[in-house]
């Protein structure tokens, strides 16, 4: 997108600047907000079409997939590809003097598109040390353009089986920790130049605060937004001026997002440690944990 772009955003440190900001319960939105309501999770199976191949990750399969754990069950995120595509992959970023990074080969015609997002939803009970109460995997749901997609964030919050886990007394106190491929999007997302001038519509944080104090602060949930990635929150270099004025705006309100986040009561936003690499993995191929092992041996 020219460089990486956000020259004409605030810094976070700016940001926090701005003026004192109350911290509520539900991030300003109400327990009982119509944000959960307008959730849409309608997917009319164009996202499986060839013409939109790699817009959506595992595409073909369902949106929402549990695992259980159970010997011979597929591995929720595939092989060396998917993995890659999912977490791992690494972009140029020109503000970190950061290069491209791929497990699918860098330049190569089988590096990672990069088109789309995983979330990873971990439900764990106040021992950590014990096995996860649910896990389960969204995916985004690609509809033609930005403005029509659905979000893998707003699938996990309609998820019926993730809310009766919720509810479950072994829940209460426990942690729901969410690993995305980027940090949820906040009127920030999309290329669109005939809405340069608009606010794009979607806040998958809005709906995650409007989530988290109808479900999670009720029961004492403690939320952690995990990534690997951010996404246009850092930008700040332009290949034109064009792309600035484009960018610049939703530059702004990416950081303002993570900002309405990182204020939650009881709501982290955290980068990958070693555990949550660990974790991930164990949820690939077995084959590619092995090969990952191996190197790391060495290493």
């Amino acid at each position: 997108t020219g460089g990486g772009g956000g020259g004409g955003g605030r810094s976070l440190a700016e940001l926090s600047e701005l003026g004192p900001r109350e911290p509520s319960v539900d991030g300003g939105l109400g327990a009982r907000s119509d944000v959960l309501a307008e959730q849409r999770t309608d997917c009319d199976g164009r996202c499986a079409d060839a013409q939109f191949n790699g817009r959506s990750l595992f595409a073909g399969q369902p949106h929402v997939v549990r695992g259980t754990g159970a010997a011979g069950e597929p591995p929720l995120l595939g092989g060396r590809a998917d993995y890659c595509a999912c977490f791992f992959h690494v972009e140029t970023c020109l503000e970190a003097g950061v290069h491209v990074a791929c497990l699918n080969g860098e330049g190569s015609a089988a590096e990672c598109a990069r088109k789309s997002v995983v979330c990873v939803a971990r439900l764990s009970a106040t021992d950590e040390n014990a096995s996860p109460l649910y896990v389960s995997r969204y995916t985004n749901c690609f509809k033609g353009n930005s403005r029509s997609n659905v979000h893998a964030e707003q699938f996990m919050i309609q998820d019926g089986q993730l809310l009766a886990a919720l509810s479950s007394p072994e829940a209460a106190g426990g942690c729901l920790r969410l690993y995305l491929t980027y940090q949820p999007c906040h009127h920030s997302s999309g290329h669109d130049r005939t809405h340069s001038a608009e606010a794009h519509s979607t806040s998958c944080t809005r709906a995650l605060l409007a989530f988290r104090a109808a479900e999670l602060e009720p029961r004492a949930i403690a939320l952690e937004v995990c990534m690997p990635n951010l996404y246009r929150a850092h930008w700040a270099h332009f290949d034109s001026e064009e792309l600035r004025r484009l960018y610049a705006p939703r530059v702004v309100a990416a950081q303002e997002g993570m900002l309405l986040l990182a204020s939650a009561p009881r709501t982290l936003m955290l980068s990958l440690r070693q555990a949550d690499w660990t974790f991930l993995l164990s949820l690939a191929d077995k084959a590619l944990a092995a090969q990952w092992q191996a190197a790391a041996a060495v290493a």
